[in-house]
C-alpha cells in the first residue's frame, strides 16, 4: 500500500514541478502561437518581417485575446517579482495599473513610449 501512495505523492510534486516550469516559458510567441494555431518558428518568422505581436494577432482576429493573456502574463511575471522580494506590494501595484493603461489606449497604430520597466518585458518577455 506504501508503494502506491509514494508513486502518487511523486507524480502530483513532478506534475506541480513541470506546470511551474511551463509557466516559466511561456512567452509572446507562444501566446500568439496557441491562438493562432500557428507554429512558433511561424511566429518568428512572421516577427522578423517587422511585424509586432499586435499586428500579427490582429492579422488573425485575436488582438484582443492577445491582450488579454499577454496582460496575464505579465501580471504573473510581476507576482513572481513580489514574491521573490524584487518588488514590493505597491510597485507591482504601480506597475500594473501603468501596463494596463498602456494596453488600453494602444491602439496598434503608432509605437508607444517605452516603460523601461526592468522586468525581462522586451523582446522575448520570459519569466
Amino acid at each position: 500500500m506504501k508503494k502506491p501512495l509514494i508513486f502518487i505523492t511523486t507524480m502530483v510534486i513532478f506534475t506541480t514541478g513541470v506546470i511551474s516550469v511551463n509557466a516559466l516559458t511561456t512567452s509572446k510567441d507562444e501566446i500568439l502561437s496557441k491562438l493562432t494555431g500557428e507554429k512558433i518558428e511561424k511566429i518568428a518568422e512572421l516577427k522578423k518581417e517587422y511585424k509586432t505581436y499586435g499586428d500579427i494577432a490582429s492579422e488573425y482576429g485575436k488582438r484582443d485575446e492577445f491582450r488579454k493573456e499577454n496582460l496575464e502574463l505579465k501580471k504573473e511575471i510581476i507576482e513572481e517579482k513580489v514574491k521573490g522580494g524584487d518588488l514590493s506590494r505597491e510597485e507591482a501595484n504601480s506597475i500594473i495599473t501603468k501596463i494596463e493603461s498602456r494596453m488600453k489606449n494602444c491602439d496598434g497604430e503608432k509605437p508607444s513610449e517605452k516603460l523601461n520597466l526592468k522586468l525581462g518585458f522586451g523582446k522575448t518577455l520570459k519569466k
